[in-house]
């Protein structure tokens, strides 16, 4: 009875479909509130061209709780956190050491382009504020390129895909929608 199970049992092994595992080495990206000394610990680097020049930056985030949203831009280390509406009640009101920055060791994040119409599942999109029990909807990671510069920036959803973003060292924000196709956005994603 015994050697009829086992010769059932591989007999269906050979006619299965390939079992693939997936093994993750580490977390796949993560967050650290420690600004400046996360920027020699993995930092994700964003990089893009601009009239020839070559634009490099971090990514820094503030979570917001209530009615308050969560906001992800881009961090400059002599500036801090650049365009955020959160404001922080510390350091006179610098987003200098509230922030967090994200870091991407393992290489696992990838930008990806919106050509036509942002499906965040579809793209694979990470959502920047995951860690946080609130009311308002996934933010995802946008990076804009228009003739102004290179803005790192919050894709949120409210009556429609738009990103909100602060372009080079410009502290006000500014926001498009993703849907006019008059601007080259990309989302963060995992590979």
């Amino acid at each position: 009875m015994a050697a009829n199970r086992r010769t059932s049992l591989r007999s269906r092994r050979q006619t299965d479909h390939v079992i693939n595992h997936s093994v993750v080495d580490g977390p796949q990206y993560s967050w650290d509130a420690d600004s400046i000394a996360s920027l020699s610990r993995g930092a994700l680097i964003f990089t893009a061209s601009h009239n020839g020049k070559l634009i490099k930056g971090y990514i820094g985030r503030l979570l917001g709780n209530g009615t308050v949203h969560s906001f992800v831009g881009q961090f400059l280390p002599e500036k801090g956190l650049l365009g955020s509406p959160i404001k922080s009640e510390s350091n006179e009101g610098s987003l200098y050491n509230d922030c967090e920055i994200l870091l991407d060791s393992n290489n696992k994040l990838c930008w990806k382009p919106i050509k036509d119409k942002f499906v965040p599942h579809s793209f694979n999109a990470i959502v920047a504020n995951i860690e946080r029990d609130t009311d308002e909807k996934n933010v995802f990671i946008g990076k804009v390129t228009s003739e102004d510069g290179v803005g790192i920036g919050t894709i949120y959803s409210e009556g429609g895909w738009k990103i909100n973003y602060c372009i080079q060292q410009e502290v006000q924000a500014k926001v498009i929608d993703l849907q006019n196709g008059g601007n080259n956005v990309e989302v963060l994603c995992l590979k």
